[in-house]
């Protein structure tokens, strides 16, 4: 619960707030989930610096795409004394978690995220939210083991070979192979013509 609470209080600091790529539309629809173990999010990543303290996770999106969604707060925000664990409680209690986190938000954003004091916090992270976004597609579960088998695929016909892929690193679907129901990709690190089994980390749109 602690944990919990740490992460509400996170999100819910006098921060500025941005979700994803949505562009104007109104404050109160920014966040579409609650990072994992809350919601349908990703795990979330919390860092802190000398200038203040930001949070992010990802969304699944309506485009079958993973959005981005963070929240920052500056150094004087992280002080402010605010009763976060109050409000936090509210959420945790509240009938829709997404929507009270919305309102919640909305109550105490202060600041645009381009505002110089926020991206002092916030911009040497920016790589880094980019990267840890999840593949649209990534290597298929083979079991309980945390590789998966690679094949040689040649005129229609499977040759296994010794290389094992890591089960949920990123696949290059981008000319996939679909033989009876299962899309067979290239992955990171593969050798030229090996394949694996890759599915997709969200339901297509």
């Amino acid at each position: 619960m602690r944990k919990l609470f740490a992460l509400i209080c996170a999100l819910l600091l006098p921060a500025a707030v941005h979700a994803g790529d949505w562009v104007g539309v109104d404050p109160s629809t920014h966040y579409t989930c609650l990072p994992k173990p809350f919601g349908s999010g990703t795990a979330y990543t919390y860092k802190s610096n000398e200038a203040g303290a930001v949070i992010w996770w990802y969304c699944p999106g309506p485009d079958g795409r993973w959005q981005l969604s963070r929240a920052v707060a500056t150094k004087e925000a992280l002080s402010s004394g605010w009763d976060v664990f109050k409000a936090a409680k509210a959420i945790v209690a509240a009938p829709d978690p997404v929507a009270a986190l919305n309102a919640a938000m909305l109550d105490n954003w202060t600041l645009p995220l381009a505002d110089e004091r926020l991206e002092r916090v916030w911009l040497r992270y920016a790589a880094r939210m980019q990267a840890d976004r999840p593949p649209l597609w990534a290597v298929s579960p083979d079991g309980t083991s945390e590789t998966a088998p690679v094949w040689q695929l040649a005129g229609g016909k499977f040759y296994e070979r010794s290389d094992r892929a890591t089960v949920g690193s990123a696949c290059d679907c981008a000319a996939p192979a679909v033989i009876n129901g299962v899309t067979w990709c290239t992955y990171a690190g593969a050798r030229e013509g090996s394949v694996t089994a890759c599915s997709r980390t969200l339901r297509a749109p």
